[in-house]
């Protein structure tokens, strides 16, 4: 499980400087030269939506994973105890 974590770390920190990369490669690029639309900004939503979602879902994969570990502990003391 620690393994996951790291893993998980590691993915967040690099697709947020990936993020903060294009967002200052786009600003450079696109100048004032014309007024920025909320269409412009839409692949941003896409992706904090993905990376939301991306989110839940390995925190509800974490969560099975620990309920899992502590049903067999529970299960195992119950077997000790009789």
């Amino acid at each position: 499980m620690n393994y996951l974590k790291k893993i998980l770390t590691k993915t967040t920190a690099i697709l947020v400087v990936y993020l903060m990369l294009i967002n200052t490669a786009l600003a450079k690029t696109s100048g004032d030269s014309h007024a920025s639309t909320p269409e412009d900004n839409l692949p941003y939503l896409f992706a904090v939506f993905a990376l939301t979602w991306a989110g839940i879902g390995l925190y509800i994969y974490y969560m099975s994973q620990k309920q899992r570990e502590i049903k067999a502990e529970l299960d195992s003391l119950k077997r000790n105890q009789e």
